[in-house]
């Protein structure tokens, strides 16, 4: 498809090329030009395309990146992702209550548990300097027996001490209120449109390209605290985001 109608930079304009560029991009995704699931052209070419050098491409598909609109798949390229949906349940529960609720029986495999510092993004969900210790539990999540997801879990080491030689395969809602008074009241997630990389489709038994949720889970405690940050990565043929709307 030729993109006939390719807007220009305006190169005498106050508003810097990377913002420009990254406007036109955006266009290209809500118009249908770069569909969901796309591969979008090599940097190279889109900077030939634009007359533009290489950074300011970087800085157009990193700010698209950080919005959920691209994703980067490491050795594949970058895709178009769905539109985001910004809704969801409005009860909170924990993964193993809301597959428990529907019927389905719930378990679990330990992949990793262990203790980092220096993450600087996750130290920053939890407002703490970056040496301090984050616990950091990734696990795969079943119903009846088939592979759902991955989810890794994060929270600060100091709250949660000797969790690691608990049974990482129960609920971690329920390791948290029952040996740690610790309860989780009110939770924001992000649910974005995903293709599943190598690593993740052999975890989970599936063949490249497979089509996935992204989930960000950020949840309070009753003194407002953030003590919950989880990554999840769901199989999106198993798993449907529903949104009950009334007037």
């Amino acid at each position: 498809m030729e993109d006939n109608l390719r807007p220009m930079l305006n190169q005498s304009s106050d508003r810097p090329l990377y913002k420009q560029l990254k406007d036109i991009f955006k266009q290209h995704i809500i118009s249908g030009y770069w569909k969901p699931g796309d591969k979008i052209p090599v940097q190279q070419e889109l900077a030939e395309k634009y007359a533009v050098s290489l950074a300011v491409v970087r800085q157009a598909v990193q700010l698209l990146v950080n919005e959920g609109s691209l994703a980067k798949i490491q050795g594949k390229g970058t895709f178009v992702l769905d539109h985001r949906i910004k809704q969801g349940p409005k009860k909170l529960t924990s993964f193993t209550q809301e597959l428990a609720k529907k019927g389905w029986i719930p378990s679990s495999k330990l992949i990793e548990a262990t203790v980092v510092r220096n993450e600087e993004k996750i130290a920053d969900i939890f407002g703490v300097p970056p040496s301090d210790e984050i616990v950091k539990i990734s696990r795969l999540r079943f119903i009846d027996n088939s592979p759902l997801g991955i989810q890794t879990f994060f929270c600060p080491h100091r709250l949660i001490p000797g969790i690691l030689e608990k049974d990482l395969t129960a609920s971690l809602y329920q390791i948290l209120e029952r040996d740690y008074a610790m309860k989780i009241v009110d939770a924001t997630e992000k649910y974005y449109a995903t293709i599943l990389d190598a690593e993740q489709n052999a975890l989970l038994g599936m063949e490249y390209p497979t089509a996935g949720f992204f989930v960000k889970r950020i949840g309070k405690d009753l003194f407002d605290r953030t003590v919950e940050y989880t990554e999840s990565f769901i199989l999106s043929e198993k798993y449907v985001v529903e949104i009950n709307l009334r007037r």
